[in-house]
């Protein structure tokens, strides 16, 4: 049996266009010579609408729809049309072939050509499955980093599957979608893209597995980075992926709104250049000129020549002009106008100086972004995010958050993978030297003065702590849900010889604290996809009562 499996583009919640869509692809199977097409979950509007799918007006006008599409495709001699419609809180599986209409639960077992083929829309069935016949799972799953390893690998024990992920052209909010395709023969990958609107299943030919996709058991975290697997080839697998739903989900959000230009402040510290190599990516992702990128860099009372410098180098390395706007005069009006005490004929450096300079960087790019119709990117990382290191509606905020869902500790190896492995040939040594100069600059807002020799007085890990204990922390206490005592006698193990046992445990306490009094940010953050399964979005990922005891922990 032939079998087309379609994950076409469809528009959200335009239920008319994905109409058309539906038929389109419906001719395209008959053309394809297939007996049947399988598509993606909810290709009528999609799976990620939100609570307007359980509204009356979508259950009508998928009704007619369901009609429209049944009438339109009669024709279309022994082909049979699967897809799922979202109705009543539940999948319904709408079945289609000569003009007749049939609906099921979300699952449902049909004869194609004298052959069984069973329908799954939840994976509890899925497990209890018949073994004759030829199994479809149709899910929306999530895109994130060690996909295959780590999703497909709960499926090696089936001789004959199809699966089908969601349609692309999904909400890109917090999460990527997976428009996914693969067969699976003997527990083997035999077929697989997460590329193209679809893919033709033969089951009738002789099946032979894909080097390159190996369904294997988890083999571990790292010891000290466990937001990161412990294979070093999956690892690298692992951080190719983030970089590709990274640039996926900014990608999605321009193509949604129509905008080609991107908005960002460069620093030159780690998490704008990761932002930053993020927008360049974009751009060549949609054959948008890099030019589009609109940089700027904005020296403060804290800035140094280092960081400095690395912001014109990092441009200058990849083709992006660079603007510059000196902040130090716009903030020291509005502190003036404020009453911000002096001391010594300077303001006095306390968190309204600090603050009053993050939240001046914002209202400029935001302006910027108005004036050129585009978006704000945002540079925050997750780590910052559960510490609440981060200005309130200053770097707090964004049009759309490309490091949200992305570990401190991960975001220089991200750097150095696209420096070493996705950068022209010509610009990969330069641009490696430059990232290993970033990495060795000390984390630091720079908002209070740089001291004498330009050394940079602020930094943050003197203040709360090793960023490797924070993300430690992060994944075995908030994320894995180990009790204390279990976290810290892992701590100590893993870090034997590099943290003592007294800055482990303060570190723990400094983390503890500030992730719960800092849910308060984390509770409006902006959008932005998270490429790892876990996230601290108030929508999809760690959720937390804003005004919760600080005494939780």
């Amino acid at each position: 049996m032939k079998i087309l499996a379609a994950t076409p583009e469809i528009q959200l919640g335009d239920i008319e266009k994905n109409i058309n869509i539906i038929i389109e692809y419906a001719q395209k199977a008959q053309v394809l010579g297939c007996e049947a097409i399988v598509f993606g979950d909810c290709p009528l509007t999609g799976s990620s609408c939100g609570d307007v799918l359980y509204g009356k007006t979508f259950k009508e006008r998928q009704a007619e729809a369901v009609s429209k599409i049944a009438n339109e495709i009669k024709n279309l001699d022994d082909l049979t049309v699967v897809f799922s419609i979202f109705e009543s809180g539940a999948r319904k599986l709408i079945v289609l072939k000569d003009g007749v209409v049939s609906e099921h639960g979300g699952n449902a077992s049909i004869v194609v050509k004298e052959t069984a083929l069973n329908i799954y829309t939840d994976k509890s069935s899925l497990e209890g499955a018949d073994t004759d016949g030829i199994n479809v799972f149709i899910f929306p799953f999530v895109y994130t980093a060690g996909f295959v390893a780590e999703k497909l690998s709960g499926f090696r024990d089936f001789s004959e599957l199809v699966i089908i992920g969601a349609c692309d052209g999904e909400s890109c909010d917090d999460l990527v979608y997976a428009p996914l395709k693969a067969y699976i023969h003997n527990g083997e990958v035999t077929e697989y893209t997460l590329k193209g609107d679809l893919l033709v299943f033969d089951t009738e030919k002789v099946q032979e597995p894909l080097r390159d996709i190996t369904l294997k058991s988890d083999n571990g975290r790292d010891a000290r980075r466990p937001f990161l697997p412990a294979d070093e080839v999956q690892k690298e697998i692992f951080l190719f992926d983030m970089l590709k739903i990274q640039r996926e989900g900014l990608a999605r959000r321009l193509q949604t709104i129509g905008s080609k230009s991107l908005v960002l402040g460069l620093s030159g510290g780690l998490d704008s250049a990761l932002a930053f190599i993020c927008c360049v990516n974009v751009c060549d992702y949609l054959n948008i000129p890099r030019e589009n990128i609109i940089c700027v860099t904005m020296p403060g009372f804290g800035t140094g020549k280092r960081t400095r410098g690395n912001a014109d180098k990092l441009c200058e390395l990849l083709g992006v002009p660079l603007k510059e706007i000196d902040i130090t005069e716009a903030v020291s009006l509005h502190l003036h106008s404020i009453d911000q005490p002096k001391e010594d004929d300077s303001f006095k450096p306390d968190v309204t100086f600090e603050n009053a300079q993050a939240r001046m960087r914002t209202l400029i790019l935001m302006d910027i972004a108005n004036k050129e119709n585009g978006i704000v990117v945002g540079t925050g990382d997750m780590s910052e995010l559960a510490l609440g290191w981060c200005t309130y509606n200053g770097d707090h905020m964004s049009m759309y958050g490309v490091n949200a869902g992305i570990p401190k500790t991960l975001i220089l190896p991200l750097l150095k993978l696209y420096a070493e492995r996705v950068a022209r040939a010509d610009i990969r040594d330069a641009l490696t030297a430059l990232v290993g100069d970033i990495g060795d600059t000390p984390v630091s807002p720079e908002l209070t003065p740089v001291a004498e020799g330009d050394i940079i007085s602020q930094v943050t890990e003197e203040t709360i702590g090793p960023y490797l204990l924070h993300d430690f922390f992060l994944y075995h206490f908030i994320f894995s849900d180990r009790s204390e005592e279990e976290v810290l006698s892992m701590a100590a193990d893993s870090f034997a010889g590099e943290f003592s046992e007294e800055l482990i445990k303060k570190t723990f306490g400094i983390f503890k604290r500030r992730f719960v009094s800092s849910q308060f940010k984390r509770s409006c953050m902006p959008v932005g996809a998270a490429p790892l399964e876990y996230s601290l979005s108030p929508r999809t990922g760690y959720r937390l009562a804003s005004d919760i005891s600080s005494k939780l922990f």
